[in-house]
């Protein structure tokens, strides 16, 4: 298909799906299924990743990515403000994704090779529900009285 096609048939073409990138995913991980031949398969998907919680160490993050992406511009003074409307997120630290990655793979490696071929959803979901603004206050807050040294002012 070309552009022209794709665009004109994208909403039967995702029938099903929230958007093209939940569409694409799908199709991304059926190929994985579809031509894993013998080897053992496990996908995980975590929802926004936030810093450590214990390992290796309380706080610890070495990326700027998910939440980060926003707090940055505005923590280095590139930003002024930002319209954030309230609602909820989900959040996961980062050790917990990582001990879910090292699970889920045992897990999987224990499987018969016909079955072994799994998806993941590393998410706090209703158990944790996080506002939108309960992030955001205290972080402006802090950062008001703490600048980042670099800090473009």
């Amino acid at each position: 298909m070309d552009r022209e096609e794709v665009k004109k048939n994208e909403e039967a073409l995702i029938y099903g799906y929230h958007n093209t990138y939940t569409y694409t995913k799908n199709l991304a991980e059926r190929h994985y299924e579809r031509y894993r031949g013998n080897i053992p398969v496990v996908i995980n998907r975590p929802s926004g990743i936030i810093h450590c919680t214990a390992e290796p160490v309380p706080g610890w993050i070495d990326t700027v990515s998910a939440v980060g992406v926003a707090a940055y511009p505005l923590g280095m003074g590139f930003a002024r403000s930002i319209f954030v409307p309230d609602g909820i997120i989900d959040f996961i630290p980062g050790d917990y994704v990582s001990n879910a990655v090292l699970a889920t793979t045992a897990y999987t490696a224990s499987l018969p090779v016909k079955e072994a071929f799994k998806i993941f959803h590393n998410s706090s979901g209703t158990a944790n529900p996080f506002s939108v603004l309960k992030f955001w206050v205290p972080a402006v807050e802090y950062l008001k009285y703490n600048p980042f040294e670099r800090q473009i002012r």
